[in-house]
């Protein structure tokens, strides 16, 4: 059986309505496998902890627990799983309020094969869809964090530019975790005077050069976050007190002379 297959499991006190489930339809062909199977809830529950089915087809009249009480408890604990109920002509009203729990889908009894491969279907269909989404949320999550250090760039410019609300500066300041101190900040932009004749793909290399280099002269200092603005300047945003930055920004323009 392939790894990728929905898991099936199935839970009647009846063995020849579990036998009936079981061959009616060819679960293979839908991509789907029996896992398992329980004449009870309570060994049900045991089971599909251990087993992690996809799906559960239960019957809704069980000694002890019936199959209602027991969806309600299980989609507690495992609350992605779907429950399929399988019940009898007189307890569908009944079976039908149990909706709000999360159940699915119902099967009547006697069981009908072209039922039952309506309802693997649509199953598979819900699962597929679900995991259409989920991966699509992956990628979108991936392409977000790939471009984090963007991200970061154009918030501290809509920082600086004094363009957010409190609520949301807070928010992303927590998003992309910047832990300034209460107190002053202090700011300094520095400007690359490129040569005219420069081309350029020079000048975004000189900028390049210019930018490492500062970044790795405040390296050490937590305090102190350097960036680029919209001018394509270097911003050096400090939220520490104790230091001089105007001072350090003097020999920093020596440093970057010698270094050009």
């Amino acid at each position: 059986m392939s790894e990728n297959n929905i898991r099936v499991f199935i839970i009647d006190d009846e063995y020849l309505e579990r036998s009936l489930l079981k061959q009616c339809i060819n679960w293979e062909s839908l991509g789907m496998e029996i896992v398992g199977e329980a004449s009870n809830a309570n060994e049900g529950i045991k089971l599909i902890d251990e087993l992690k089915p996809d799906i559960v087809f239960t019957d809704i009249k069980m000694p002890g627990i019936d199959g209602i009480e027991f969806s309600e408890f299980i989609l507690k604990k495992h609350p992605s799983l779907i429950i399929i109920v399988i019940t009898g002509y007189n307890d569908f009203n009944y079976a039908q309020k149990s909706v709000k729990l999360g159940i699915f889908d119902f099967l009547l009894k006697p069981i009908d094969e072209n039922e039952v491969l309506n309802t693997a279907k649509k199953v598979k269909s819900y699962i597929e869809g679900k995991k259409k989404e989920k991966k699509e949320l992956e990628d979108l999550k991936k392409q977000l964090y790939e471009n984090i250090p963007y991200l970061k760039e154009r918030f501290l410019n809509e920082l600086i530019t004094n363009n957010l609300s409190e609520n949301s500066i807070n928010e992303k300041l927590d998003f992309f975790k910047f832990h300034f101190k209460n107190g002053n900040f202090q700011i300094a932009a520095i400007e690359i005077a490129n040569s005219t004749d420069m081309g350029e793909e020079s000048r975004l290399i000189q900028n390049f050069k210019v930018g490492n280099y500062v970044k790795s002269y405040f390296k050490k200092l937590k305090n102190i976050i350097v960036f680029s603005d919209q001018m394509n300047r270097i911003v050096i945003l400090s939220n520490d007190e104790k230091i001089d930055l105007y001072k350090i920004c003097m020999r920093l323009k020596n440093k970057i002379n010698i270094m050009l």
